[in-house]
């Protein structure tokens, strides 16, 4: 079983139907990015929580700033990303984007979490 991705939120939505694989995979290419494009890394969003600590939950917002910008960037710069797929990255990135957006809608927090 492989360690993945999942969007959740805090009260809204408990489980995911997408394993988000490439995005962990790239975590570190994206953070660098962002740091590059001088926005928070996305990995700022990510619960790597074992249970012992409080998880933490984010406005919708910031985080989809985050993604639609990592987005765009791909789109006219995603050989920088040369291991990985990027077409297939950029598919979880707009999965996850749909599924903050029901999260805003639903007026909840959210949060990008591992899972195994």
């Amino acid at each position: 079983m492989s360690t993945v991705i999942w969007v959740l939120g805090k009260e809204t939505m408990r489980e995911d139907d997408y394993d988000h694989f490439y995005l962990l995979e790239a975590l570190e290419k994206l953070d660098a990015i962002c740091v590059r494009e001088h926005i928070r890394k996305i990995s700022e969003f990510v619960d790597r929580a074992d249970g012992s600590t409080k998880k933490k939950w984010h406005r919708p917002d910031e985080g989809l700033a985050v993604l639609k910008h990592l987005v765009e960037y791909l789109d006219k710069k995603g050989d920088e990303l040369a291991d990985i797929d990027a077409e297939a990255l950029k598919e979880e990135l707009a999965d996850c984007i749909d599924k903050i957006e029901q999260i805003k809608k639903n007026k909840d927090l959210f949060q990008l979490t591992v899972v195994m």
